[in-house]
């Protein structure tokens, strides 16, 4: 009679330690399969990342690419006058352009917003309105780079002060980059659009 109880117990322990090992076994299969899980997610999730990223490097890197190829033609084929009104040029292009980057920055976040909300149609709006704001506000800096060329280049020209010599052969300089900036400020709306671009893209 005495022994039955501690029977009872012992079956009891081991009816409670089995259910502690299976609670175990379900904590661990299940605690492995949310690792798969997070891993196959971070996986897609790096994919989208490099996905995004190489598009958004080759437009940050085509500008300068430009540049450089630009430098080099210039510099081997017409001379160092050639590559200093090139280079004089290039400074109030790139000035011109970029005071209207938020283009880029107000387009991301538009684009993104109506994304994640999953409405298309608003996203196609938002990246429609961006091209054509880019569009309107390119065709009135080429404009304004066409007429405005020669004063905007002479402007960079040094003081008197700087000497004879040195003043003259700016204005030289000058001179010769009116050419390449008027032609230049044609592509205007095309860098513009292409930021506007950009923004929608990345959103």
């Amino acid at each position: 009679r005495r022994r039955r109880p501690s029977l009872v117990a012992a079956r009891a322990t081991a009816l409670s330690t089995g259910s502690q090992d299976d609670e175990e076994e379900e904590a661990e299969a299940e605690k492995k399969k949310n690792e798969t899980k997070t891993s196959s997610t971070l996986s897609s999730l790096d994919a989208d990342i490099f996905s995004l990223l190489l598009p958004a490097l080759a437009a940050v890197f085509l500008e300068p690419a430009m540049q450089v190829a630009d430098t080099a033609i210039v510099g081997g084929r017409l001379g160092v006058a050639s590559l200093a009104a090139l280079g004089l040029s290039n400074v109030v292009y790139f000035f011109s352009t970029a005071v209207f980057s938020f283009l880029l920055v107000v387009t991301t976040p538009a684009v993104a917003a109506a994304e994640a909300r999953g409405d298309r149609r608003a996203s196609s709006e938002a990246t429609s309105r961006a091209l054509w704001a880019a569009l309107g506000i390119g065709v009135l800096l080429a404009a304004a780079l066409w007429v405005g060329a020669p004063s905007l280049l002479n402007a960079l020209a040094p003081s008197p002060e700087a000497g004879a010599k040195v003043a003259a052969k700016l204005s030289s300089v000058a001179a010769a980059a009116v050419p390449h900036l008027r032609l230049r400020a044609l592509g205007a709306p095309a860098t513009l659009a292409l930021l506007a671009a950009n923004g929608a893209f990345r959103g």
